[in-house]
């Protein structure tokens, strides 16, 4: 399935958070995230099989799930001290990576859908775990969310 997957430009995936966000949203080439804590969405095509990831670290999964729904930057820093989200930016958060599978979802290729996260550490499940490691495309990006902050996203095409 990987090989169909083109990903979007990075002035679409801009414009797209910047409207679900109401924010200015600033994108750029990125690197492979590094640090822990991550969450990972993962989409599925009709069958159940896993066709996509989304990969975010924690200060970007913490400011994009209260950039959605205004929750105060000071929230989203505390979650990152934590080093976990609370359940109302989590909740937010798989709002966003449902909106994200437009990223996929483009040009003639097997329509997939948001499925659900996960979060590492604890490990993500070994499925996850092996196709992240053996992911066919990746796009690693960094986003800067205006008023909230910045961090790291790797879309997988797996």
């Amino acid at each position: 399935m990987s090989a169909l997957f083109s990903f979007p430009a990075l002035d679409d995936v801009s414009d797209t958070l910047s409207l679900l966000l109401n924010k200015q949203v600033s994108v750029t080439q990125g690197s492979p995230i590094t640090t822990s804590p991550t969450i990972v969405g993962t989409y599925i095509d009709q069958q159940g099989n896993v066709g996509a990831l989304g990969l975010v670290d924690l200060p970007l999964a913490s400011y994009t799930g209260a950039a959605l729904t205004m929750i105060p930057t000071d929230t989203a820093a505390s979650n990152i001290r934590s080093g976990k989200l609370s359940d109302e930016i989590r909740e937010n958060l798989q709002e966003v990576f449902n909106i994200m599978v437009a990223f996929f979802n483009q040009g003639n290729v097997p329509h997939i859908r948001y499925h659900q996260l996960h979060t590492s550490p604890p490990e993500f499940p070994g499925d996850i775990n092996a196709l992240l490691n053996a992911a066919g495309q990746r796009a690693d990006i960094e986003v800067d969310i205006q008023g909230y902050g910045a961090g790291k996203m790797s879309l997988y095409a797996v």
